[in-house]
């Protein structure tokens, strides 16, 4: 079951962990980065996926689709997460920021046994980890399709998975399958995958 995501007000606080603008990649990135505080440990999660949204909005930014992705020149770019929600308040924030031309469009798949075809809607998929086990169901449908896809879970990017969010140093990092990203038709900025740690498909 797919809904859109409700609209929310934002904090200060909230904007300045998702910036609107940000003048490099590097610089948004390294932002998102330094939206981790060292807090108590009952604020950690909390914090590492309010860093983690930040994160998915940049690949968002810093990612080119191909025109018959969409639907016409004023259609959102559609982020859905499947699962359930573990960003909490961050995913509402990011509905309808700009991304380029375009405005982002969040969608909750709530259903951790979700299918292809809903997935195959979507531009950008997040799969919770309640959910990642489904990957390998809907890989197959998703193979040769413009649709980026993120998770957070070790193995996800061998399985086929294009970009998976680690924690580092106690710090969010992330890794690019170049192969997968390859065969999606999605491309990201050469910036971007400098930062990243390249994986290559399981054998």
């Amino acid at each position: 079951m797919m809904r859109t995501a409700a609209n929310h007000q934002d904090s200060p606080a909230r904007r300045a962990r998702i910036p609107k603008r940000a003048g490099t990649l590097l610089a948004a990135l390294l932002l998102a980065v330094a939206g981790a505080r060292d807090g108590a440990a009952q604020d950690a999660a909390v914090e590492e996926y309010e860093v983690k949204a930040a994160f998915v909005y940049n690949f968002a930014k810093f990612a080119t689709w191909p025109p018959a992705a969409f639907t016409g020149p004023d259609a959102p770019l559609v982020l859905c997460v499947a699962g359930g929600n573990p960003f909490g308040p961050a995913l509402g924030a990011l509905h309808h920021r700009p991304v380029g031309d375009r405005h982002l469009a969040v969608r909750e798949i709530a259903d951790a046994a979700f299918a292809a075809e809903d997935a195959v809607a979507c531009h950008l998929l997040f799969i919770a980890r309640a959910a990642v086990e489904r990957w390998t169901a809907v890989a197959g449908a998703l193979r040769g399709r413009p649709v980026l896809t993120i998770a957070d879970s070790d193995g996800f990017t061998h399985r086929g998975g294009i970009i998976n969010l680690y924690i580092a140093d106690g710090r969010v990092r992330f890794e690019v399958n170049r192969d997968a990203l390859a065969r999606s038709g999605v491309t990201l900025s050469s910036q971007v995958l400098r930062l990243a740690r390249i994986v290559e498909d399981a054998p």
